[in-house]
């Protein structure tokens, strides 16, 4: 885990918030968004020998069953603007699938974004099956406060 703030979009840092609060956010780690620009060529390609250093270094400090490879985007849940739902996920990912993972998410960004990979980063959690999940919004895109 590099500890760049810099480099980690606002779901990691809350991520980060919470567990610094001592609540139970399943384990996580994070790709910044410098290491990503390492693993992708300018065209869009992955580097696949850079790729796989990546996920074996990742695996080496982290590992677990399977895992959520989740966007992190430098733009997105900002003050500003929101990007919920707009990146790809990828759930209940085993080991050996955790490299095509990366790969589809960051390509994935990298066509959302239009080549602006620099603005991404990734989450990598271990992957735990929930009982029930969902979101609940509390702004109204007009304005107000509801729920």
């Amino acid at each position: 885990m590099n500890n760049n703030e810099n480099e980690i979009g606002g779901k990691t840092l809350k991520l980060k918030d919470l567990k610094s609060l001592g609540l139970n956010v399943p384990e996580f780690t994070y790709i910044t968004s410098s290491q990503i620009q390492k693993i992708i060529s300018s065209e869009g390609t992955i580097k696949k020998s850079e790729l796989n250093e990546l996920v074996s270094n990742v695996v080496k400090s982290f590992k677990y069953e399977t895992y959520a490879v989740r966007s992190s985007a430098l733009i997105e849940d900002t003050k500003e603007e929101s990007f919920a739902g707009q990146f790809k996920t990828t759930i209940n990912v085993k080991e050996e699938s955790l490299p095509k993972a990366i790969q589809e998410v960051i390509i994935h960004a990298f066509e959302f974004l239009k080549g602006k990979i620099e603005n991404f980063s990734i989450i990598i959690q271990k992957y735990i099956e929930p009982d029930m999940a969902g979101i609940a919004f509390t702004r109204n895109p007009s304005g107000g406060r509801e729920m």
